[in-house]
């Protein structure tokens, strides 16, 4: 159930003065603009994203908040690039809710490409999704602290890697790199 939007060329979602709000849609897309973004999601706020289904098969899915303490927000939400999917904010970045740590989650983001999840200046927190770069490096990088728990990730040829300037946290997940990819937690 929910709303479609769907597009033969780039998807860009955008606000140059407050929040982006999308909450149970499908978005398809099935080229990309000039930069390589098949599926943009952008604000001067914050970008909340809840039980959604994205399907970037033109390209790179790029989702910011950069404004001033902006935060990005996605639960339940299945994403899917041909390319890399960049998910960065100026606040905390949150994949996922609260952990549960018996079970792993079924919830995913999967990219063609690298897979790059950071904060510039706070917390990068993910929790129950499986992540999977199939052609490039699984990246969380956070300014603050880094809480990883729950998760399925995974990747291919660039490997996995997990930074912060704080504390990281890393408690219940499945951590594979593939095809000379290798696996760095600092």
């Amino acid at each position: 159930s929910g709303d479609t939007i769907e597009a033969n060329g780039a998807v860009s979602l955008k606000s140059d003065t407050s929040d982006v709000d999308v909450h149970d849609y499908t978005i398809y897309s099935y080229n990309a603009n000039s930069t390589g973004i098949s599926t943009g999601i952008s604000a001067a706020g914050n970008v909340n994203l809840g039980n959604d289904n994205i399907y970037s098969y033109g390209g790179k899915v790029s989702i910011t908040a950069l404004g001033n303490s902006s935060t990005v927000d996605i639960e339940g939400t299945y994403i899917y690039a041909n390319g890399d999917v960049n998910a960065e904010s100026s606040g905390t970045l949150t994949l996922g809710v609260a952990p549960v740590l018996t079970t792993l989650t079924t919830e995913t983001v999967e990219a063609g490409g690298s897979v790059y999840l950071a904060s510039d200046s706070s917390d990068v927190d993910v929790f129950n999704y499986n992540i999977h770069s199939d052609d490039g490096i699984m990246s969380i990088s956070a300014n603050g602290n880094a809480d990883v728990e729950g998760n399925d990730i995974e990747g291919d040829y660039g490997g996995v890697s997990i930074s912060a300037n704080g504390n990281v946290t890393v408690d219940n997940n499945q951590i594979y790199a593939y095809d000379g990819g290798d696996i760095n937690i600092n």
